[in-house]
């Protein structure tokens, strides 16, 4: 049985481990390798920062399986983490909800920011996020997530 939870206030250890999560279940594919210049240690940082955005303006759900016995994390491996392992994770922003539109979030992403080259970092500001404002616009209008 696995069990849903909407993760509020996550500690440094659950980001880590959702973090390696995120990776381990994106490896290999086109969006992360966009977003990060197509080098490991940027995407880990696009995940990183992801998951404190979603923590500080969006919202996390987990899921739990207590039954689970795949690969561990590596913070599970240095003993941070105890408990049940979180096997899936949705980090999601409400409707008019985008990552890194506010100060704060762009703040909390500043380390991966950073890391980009100029030509990636134009193409996100440039056509990226232009793009994908457009479309959640048209999908879902202008109304605002509440807490």
């Amino acid at each position: 049985m696995v069990f849903v939870h909407r993760l509020q206030d996550p500690s440094d250890a659950q980001i880590e481990e959702i973090t390696q999560l995120l990776l381990r279940a994106h490896d290999g594919l086109i969006v992360p390798r966009m977003m990060s210049d197509s080098k490991k240690d940027v995407e880990e940082k696009w995940h990183h920062s992801g998951t404190l955005i979603g923590a500080l303006e969006g919202r996390i759900w987990v899921i739990f399986d207590p039954s689970y016995s795949g690969p561990e994390s590596p913070a599970q491996l240095r003993g941070e983490i105890t408990g049940v392992p979180i096997v899936a994770v949705v980090i999601a922003f409400g409707p008019g909800g985008m990552p890194m539109a506010s100060e704060a979030q762009r703040a909390l992403g500043r380390e991966y920011i950073d890391s980009l080259s100029s030509e990636t970092k134009s193409w996100q500001n440039e056509t990226f996020y232009p793009l994908v404002g457009k479309m959640m616009e048209e999908s879902g209008g202008q109304q605002k997530a509440s807490n």
